[in-house]
């Protein structure tokens, strides 16, 4: 991988096939600090590829990040085959969440401007989600945009804040599980979901410098909805271990907590047995998305 990326991982087993005729699907999440991509084989129907690495902030959203990954020789070796399908998924804090029943064919950056800014150079794009059964609104820069159209024709896209909740929400109803909150914890920010009875009642994704900072954005939304942080069950996701201080704080302040698990309807090679199972969730979730 190019030299710019730090803190890389590098994940290729052994019975990755490079031939033409290999059946694969390709999964990509671009970040404000960095990238990852993955790579499952569906004749065994598991993930056999996942690169990852960090990068300067600022440079995801004019594309640079990816051109950077399709010049690199390892990389760009890996992502430019020709796949089944080809998922990509993209940050931006500007997300604007609507119910079917409110969402306008045609209207959609009107209602996008009402509760966000549309920056210079930018087109709105839409995810129809089907678990949330409704749609998320959102921008991206076009330069970007049209990378992504040259390197990946015919590749669905995502924001991925839908992609988490709608994933997130098919997760907890196959599972039948009772979680009032999820935190998906990244370096610099972090998305914040709030459930009831299985149904959205809150999201929103928030930039952080220090752990502090994270607690107060958590409690501080947990007070709007007069939620008692003691009776929360909560999953978390991302990059937090359990023998970490961030941990210690949350599992301290909230009731029951736990790491979410790997979608068990993939297969994962040996390589990934390295990883916690709560690691690159989005990532490794974009192909169930659709």
């Amino acid at each position: 991988m190019p030299e710019t990326f730090g803190k890389a991982i590098r994940i290729i087993d052994e019975d990755f096939s490079r031939g033409p005729d290999a059946k694969q699907i390709l999964s990509i999440e671009l970040l404000p600090d960095g990238f990852s991509f993955a790579i499952l084989d569906v004749s065994s129907f598991s993930y056999q590829v996942l690169l990852a690495g960090e990068s300067p902030e600022g440079r995801v959203g004019s594309g640079g990040v990816l051109r950077s990954l399709l010049d690199d020789p390892q990389a760009g070796d890996l992502l430019r085959r020709p796949f089944l399908k080809t998922t990509v998924s993209c940050f931006t804090s500007q997300l604007t969440l609507l119910p079917n029943e409110l969402f306008i064919k045609g209207d959609q950056e009107l209602l996008h401007r009402f509760s966000c800014r549309l920056p210079e150079g930018h087109t709105i794009r839409i995810d129809r989600m089907n678990n949330l059964q409704g749609f998320g609104v959102y921008s991206l820069p076009g330069s970007l945009l049209d990378t992504l159209d040259d390197a990946f024709p015919g590749h669905r896209l995502w924001n991925t804040g839908s992609a988490l909740i709608e994933s997130m929400l098919a997760n907890v109803r196959m599972e039948a599980l009772k979680v009032d909150l999820i935190l998906h914890v990244r370096r610099g920010y972090f998305d914040l979901i709030l459930l009831e009875n299985n149904r959205l009642v809150f999201y929103n994704a928030f930039s952080y410098r220090i752990f502090d900072d994270l607690m107060y954005f958590l409690f501080y939304v947990l007070e709007q909805f007069e939620m008692d942080p003691k009776r929360l069950n909560t999953l978390l996701a991302g990059e937090l271990s359990m023998d970490s201080e961030p941990y210690g704080m949350l599992s301290g302040y909230l009731g029951k907590v736990d790491f979410i698990g790997r979608n068990d309807a993939y297969r994962y090679s040996r390589g990934f047995d390295e990883l916690p199972h709560h690691a690159h969730y989005n990532l490794l979730n974009l192909a169930f998305c659709g």
